[in-house]
């Protein structure tokens, strides 16, 4: 998640979260936002950050539970929320672009998240 907030912070400056911060820090040094239309940043800008949230929100789930049954629940409620989130922003009720790219993201970022808890664990749960 700080990795997350850092890039969104520092390269994205026009995002509700950046200028949150600026609000309260009172700041406005910061790195010029990443422009262009490179796939790289077009990834970065619209994708990675959404596949980090739901990879971090996995993990918070996963540390905060006690159930045997982890996988299943760090998988799907992100999942859920993210899904959930994404038709919000498709039906105009929250800012953003609402996509099936994000979803699709989001998906990676909490399989790959529940595959290196499941190897930590030493477990043969499958999702």
């Amino acid at each position: 998640m700080i990795v997350g907030a850092a890039i969104y912070y520092f390269f994205f400056p026009q995002t509700y979260f950046a200028l949150y911060i600026d609000s309260i820090l009172r700041n406005e040094a910061r790195i010029q936002e990443l422009t262009g239309s490179s796939l790289l940043r077009r990834f970065l800008r619209n994708h990675f950050l959404d596949c980090i949230w739901s990879y971090a929100f996995s993990n918070a789930i996963y540390l905060s539970n006690e159930k045997k049954d982890k996988s299943i629940i760090c998988f799907f409620i992100p999942i859920s929320i993210g899904i959930i989130l994404e038709l919000l922003q498709v039906s105009g009720r929250i800012a953003g672009t609402g996509d099936f790219w994000d979803i699709a993201v989001e998906i990676v970022g909490a399989a790959v998240a529940v595959l290196i808890i499941q190897k930590r664990e030493g477990c043969n749960e499958k999702i």
